[in-house]
């Protein structure tokens, strides 16, 4: 049993009522969505070049956090600090 059958199964036993399995694969868990995308080196996960990320649907309202040099730990973890204060709030 995946997620969404399991919350199916919540639901139904809360209301008494069958729940739809197959006409939705999607729930909406917040109001407003966090999305994220992030931009890394090629074979490199751990040396991120830019995030983007917010809860607004227009992407000009996103904020995006860009890493000069991702070689770099300091500039790469103040980054990343930025991106964590953010998803924090």
């Amino acid at each position: 049993m995946d997620e969404v059958e399991t919350l199916q199964a919540l639901r139904a036993s809360a209301t008494g009522r069958a729940q739809p399995l197959r006409t939705i694969r999607h729930v909406h868990v917040a109001d407003k969505p966090f999305g994220i995308v992030a931009y890394h080196l090629a074979g490199d996960e751990g040396a991120p070049l830019a995030f983007m990320f917010g809860t607004d649907p227009d992407p000009a309202a996103a904020t995006v956090v860009v890493v000069p040099e991702p070689r770099n730990r300091e500039l790469r973890f103040e980054a990343l600090a930025e991106f964590g204060e953010a998803l924090n709030n």
